[in-house]
């Protein structure tokens, strides 16, 4: 069996094992499929994205002016880079629509428009809220400065009710057991791995990929949760152990890791990003039929993480701080969730147990006054 590369890229044939139904198969043959888009894109690179177009600078006093001090303030530069990145095409988006306008002018009536005019654009309530937020941050930075006149003049975000509620937050599917099955029998061995890790450790991805054989002892691994440690604070790992599954996974993948890093590519180079690694669980999800390429929701990377949080929550004795020591969650929602779904599917297995119990006796009961009745006619008969 061999992968013949196009007459273009030379024509090569790349050797690939026989059993065209195992693993290694599957292996061997994504290699060569990204091997080949390698060298597509190496052939045709892609345009270079074009240079955003300078902005004007915008007079004393007005919001684009106060977006520019809080670019520059301490308060964003102390923000994680990732949030530092998802704010700075937001703020861009604000000088572009309202930057001329007096930030003096900006009320309550004026913040809750211009949240309304980004939902109605985005549809999103989650997008709406943020703005909002970043308004208010932008006040509270610029809030003392002469030359906007605010300092005496309230927030006008602090009573805007927010669209998108907690309730609102619907987390990512859980796994069921023969996703988890058809998953790890048809995916190569890095991706199996990798799912084994997100479900067995409840980490979030970001933290998963960085994981190093260094912090794993054989018992537990050590995780720096990048998410709840605040930038530039040196913190003390935490310590999780491991359930036995997933501790006879890694050491017999430890025997022939290639890398430093517990997780790796097909190429067996430690992941990029999260992302990285979301996307290519996410690939042979729609390969094996679990989702729709271009589905919004369905099954996903960070779905095996809500799945070993939902599994934990139904163990008898299990605990809020039990699951939070598990996620590393520092407030109570979301393991208060897990509580809650599990004690729900147990309460409902008991009701509906003790209803079928009561169907149960009321059905004796008529099978009774049933027979009852016969012999009574029987009676009559004779």
């Amino acid at each position: 069996m061999y992968f013949r590369m196009p007459r273009e890229f030379g024509g090569a044939l790349l050797p690939l094992p026989v059993d065209e139904g195992s693993k290694e198969f599957a292996w061997q043959y994504d290699a060569c499929l990204a091997k080949l888009r390698k060298r597509q894109v190496d052939a045709n690179p892609p345009e270079p994205p074009k240079p955003r177009p300078k902005l004007a600078r915008f007079p004393d006093g007005s919001i684009g002016r106060a977006i520019e001090l809080y670019r520059a303030s301490n308060a964003f530069k102390d923000l994680k880079p990732s949030t530092q990145h998802l704010y700075i095409g937001r703020l861009d988006k604000m000088k572009e629509q309202i930057g001329a306008d007096p930030l003096r002018e900006v009320d309550r009536d004026a913040a809750e428009r211009f949240a309304e005019l980004i939902y109605d654009e985005s549809g999103s309530a989650q997008m709406s809220d943020l703005y909002v937020t970043l308004l208010g941050n932008i006040w509270k930075c610029v809030r003392k400065d002469e030359q906007f006149g605010i300092r005496k003049l309230p927030n006008p975000t602090i009573e805007i009710e927010r669209k998108h509620r907690e309730s609102d937050n619907q987390p990512h599917l859980r796994w069921p057991d023969e996703l988890n099955d058809r998953f790890d029998d048809t995916a190569p061995a890095n991706l199996v791995l990798a799912r084994q890790v997100l479900h067995f450790t409840v980490q979030r991805g970001g933290d998963a990929v960085r994981m190093k054989w260094t912090d794993y002892d054989g018992k537990g691994v050590k995780v720096w949760p990048e998410k709840t440690t605040k930038k530039g604070r040196v913190v003390e790992p935490n310590y999780h152990l491991l359930p036995r599954v997933l501790i006879r996974a890694l050491d017999a993948a430890k025997k022939t890791a290639t890398s430093d890093h517990i997780l790796v590519n097909v190429h067996g180079n430690r992941w990029a990003t999260r992302r990285s690694l979301a996307q290519s669980i996410k690939a042979h999800l729609v390969k094996i039929g679990a989702r729709k390429p271009k589905q919004k929701k369905g099954y996903t990377a960070h779905g095996l993480r809500h799945t070993g949080a939902s599994e934990a929550a139904e163990l008898p004795g299990a605990s809020l701080k039990g699951i939070q020591s598990l996620t590393g969650h520092k407030s109570d929602r979301q393991p208060l969730w897990y509580i809650e779904q599990a004690d729900q599917k147990k309460v409902n297995a008991a009701m509906v147990a003790a209803w079928s119990d009561e169907l149960d006796r009321k059905e004796a009961e008529r099978e009774k006054r049933r027979r009852a009745q016969r012999k009574a006619l029987l009676k009559v008969v004779r």
